[in-house]
């Protein structure tokens, strides 16, 4: 993945199995995520925080909603993109 950490330049990181197994882990349960979910993926796909949108939404089986890049700052384009039917 690629981080620009506290530097702003961004920079390739390795990031292990089980810290991102864990991560997933308890995203699902703390925000009791199941087949019903859908999570809007807002953060570039480039931005770390990406994955915490993702990976543990895919992996409770819910579903991912992408944004356009024009709703980025319209929040009711956003919010009608989540909240339609599948």
């Amino acid at each position: 993945m690629y981080t620009s950490g506290s530097t702003g330049q961004p920079k390739g990181v390795q990031m292990g199995h089980r810290p991102l197994a864990n991560l997933t882990s308890w995203q699902i349960a703390a925000l009791a995520m199941d087949a019903e979910t859908r999570f809007l993926q807002y953060a570039p796909l480039g931005f770390d925080v990406s994955f915490q949108e993702i990976l543990p939404t895919l992996a409770a089986g819910g579903t991912v909603v992408s944004r356009e890049p024009a709703d980025r700052r319209m929040f009711t384009a956003m919010l009608t993109r989540i909240a339609r039917p599948r």
